[in-house]
């Protein structure tokens, strides 16, 4: 029996990590077990996990709740093919106050990471940037729409990476045509791929972009390779890019 870490990709759909030369890294230091479609239930997680020293989790594609953690007793790392954790800390770093909506509020975030809640009126009242980070249900179908853009600064932005549909495009195309608003940014719309006429495509104060930055295999790739040089640091007793050093223990496998 190999003496070798164990690291499982355990669903690997979108395909990422197997689509990067830098899979073969791994395999020099590992044994990889990957897994290329998803697991049907947490049980079927649990097998395919049940021997891993390493979870590697492409862009977190895959939820892995604590219940299934709890049964994963050899597991002493997990990590994540991905950017951007933690930002609501970089935006305090360039002098930003950051404050939050949320409809599952988290209080303890809140008081980890410095930032404070509010009312959705005050938030729209008082901020300078707008960023939408929500999934989309019935709750946040249209949550940005003219009454709450007319809330806005004329000085603001509005930023959304999470769902075109969160935003009402008709009224912020009101908004930034009258000068209610001074810029937006879009990584997402309300139709997929955008028309040719679509208005939006009208409107000056704006930035577009496809949200699909890591899918060009130069992305892939280099998100690979940093999951890739996490894991390398972690077995050579070096971990970087911990998120959560402060339950950190270092072992050697």
């Amino acid at each position: 029996m190999s003496s070798r870490p164990v690291v499982v990709i355990p669903a690997d759909s979108p395909s990422m990590v197997s689509r990067s030369p830098h899979l073969e890294l791994l395999k020099e230091m590992a044994d990889v077990v990957l897994h290329l479609d998803r697991p049907l239930d947490d049980d079927e997680k649990v097998r395919r996990l049940k021997d891993a020293d390493i979870l590697l989790n492409s862009r977190s594609s895959l939820k892995i709740p604590r219940s299934v953690l709890e049964r994963l007793p050899r597991l002493k790392m997990i990590a994540v093919c991905g950017i951007g954790y933690e930002m609501i800390r970089l935006c305090k770093a360039i002098g930003m106050s950051v404050v939050a909506w949320s409809l599952h509020p988290d209080p303890a975030k809140a008081e980890r990471l410095g930032f404070r809640y509010v009312t959705m009126d005050e938030l729209l009242h008082t901020s300078d940037a707008v960023s939408l980070h929500t999934r989309l249900s019935e709750k946040t179908h249209n949550l940005i729409s003219e009454r709450e853009l007319a809330m806005m600064k004329s000085s603001a932005v509005l930023i959304n990476t999470s769902r075109g549909a969160v935003v009402d495009s008709a009224a912020l195309v009101d908004a930034l045509n009258r000068g209610a608003l001074f810029g937006a940014g879009l990584d997402v719309f309300d139709h997929e791929p955008l028309p040719a006429d679509h208005p939006i495509l009208s409107c000056e104060q704006i930035v577009l972009t496809p949200h699909t930055a890591d899918q060009t295999q130069e992305g892939i790739d280099q998100l690979t390779l940093g999951c890739v040089a996490n894991i390398r640091a972690f077995l050579d007793g070096k971990p970087q890019n911990v998120v959560n050093p402060e339950v950190l223990i270092s072992k050697s496998l």
